[in-house]
């Protein structure tokens, strides 16, 4: 009997096409610093591993307005390899086809956008140990922990050693101590050492 040598399926080769990943950065309460590690990070992804990003703001703070105000430019602002683009500049899914090979997106504090933030490839929740933070981290928690997936995102959070172990410990989470950023548009050493541990 003659062997039929299958030939590739549309569907199976289109898969193994280079696709653009999304990575959504989204805070657990407010003032975690999300916008913070968007830019670090595509400061580090475009400037040591040479991908091109977007980074798109999906919430209502309007910082990337104002930063392209600030240098001059209109809704759309290209920095240090990277290309930033406001809420109002576009829809988020034009980006996917814009050649990109990573987008990032800024999701702020706002709950609202959830069901975007779980389409994304990969999920960074910021946070806080604070004690005055505490109270919305774990209301957070207790209402994403509930998600199909949510043990697989991971959570960068701001806190002492200690109580960062003790809170992974008791919830099963993956945690990284949340680096200081002096600038982020510099991905200086430490920031480095940090960012590799995710890329």
């Amino acid at each position: 009997m003659k062997k039929i040598r299958k030939k590739q399926g549309y569907l199976e080769g289109f898969q193994k096409q280079n696709r653009t990943i999304s990575i959504g950065v989204i805070g657990a309460v407010s003032g975690s610093g999300v916008t913070t590690m968007a830019i670090a990070m595509a400061n580090y992804l475009a400037g040591i591993l040479r991908k091109k990003v977007a980074v798109y703001e999906h919430n209502s703070k309007r910082a990337f307005a104002q930063m392209c105000e600030y240098y001059g430019t209109i809704d759309i602002m290209k920095h240090q390899g990277c290309i930033y683009y406001s809420k109002s500049s576009t829809q988020l899914s034009n980006l996917y086809n814009d050649g990109f090979d990573i987008v990032i997106i800024d999701f702020g504090s706002e709950k609202a956008n959830i069901s975007e933030f779980m389409r994304c490839t990969y999920r960074v929740v910021m946070s806080s140990m604070e004690p005055w933070k505490m109270n919305m981290c774990n209301e957070f928690y207790n209402i994403v922990s509930e998600v199909n997936g949510s043990e697989t995102w991971l959570w960068i959070i701001n806190g002492d050693s200690k109580t960062l172990r003790k809170y992974m410990k008791s919830t099963g989470m993956h945690i990284l101590k949340r680096p200081f950023i002096d600038n982020c548009f510099v991905v200086d050493n430490s920031m480095v050492e940090f960012l590799e541990a995710l890329f």
